[in-house]
C-alpha cells in the first residue's frame, strides 16, 4: 500500500509540476492573475514531492 501511495504521490508532484510551469509562462503575460495559483501549485507540488520520498524512505 505503501509503494501505491508513493507512485500516486510522485506522480500528483509531477503533475503539479507540469502545472506549475504553465502558470509560470501565465506570470509572464499576466502578473496579476497567475501569482496565487502558481505559488499553491508550486507548494502543493513540492509537498507530495516530499512525502513521495519520505514513504519510500521508510519502507
Amino acid at each position: 500500500m505503501k509503494d501505491f501511495i508513493s507512485s500516486f504521490l510522485m506522480i500528483t508532484s509531477w503533475l503539479l509540476a507540469a502545472c506549475s510551469i504553465y502558470l509560470f509562462v501565465l506570470l509572464t503575460i499576466s502578473t496579476l492573475y497567475a501569482v496565487i495559483p502558481f505559488v499553491v501549485t508550486s507548494v502543493t507540488g513540492i509537498l507530495f514531492y516530499k512525502f513521495s520520498k519520505y514513504l519510500d524512505f521508510k519502507s
